[in-house]
């Protein structure tokens, strides 16, 4: 696996190919025995789906705050 962007207390961020285009992987990993691995929960996003996340981050913040009142 690439490396790894930690981005909470068990939550990576890491660029992989599959079937030979890049995605965005976002899982949380699990400590087995010492060792970081990858758990079930996560997404893997296209990177034409990742800069559209990235385009609508602001709307997102938004709707968390308003979704937090």
């Amino acid at each position: 696996m690439a490396e790894k962007i930690l981005v909470g207390e068990d939550i990576y961020i890491a660029i992989n190919e599959f079937r030979g285009k890049k995605t965005i992987m976002i899982r949380r990993f699990y400590d087995d025995k010492g060792e970081m691995k990858p758990g079930k929960q996560g997404i893997n996003l296209q990177l034409e789906e990742w800069e559209d996340f990235v385009a609508n981050l602001e709307d997102i913040q938004v709707l968390i705050k308003e979704g937090m009142k």
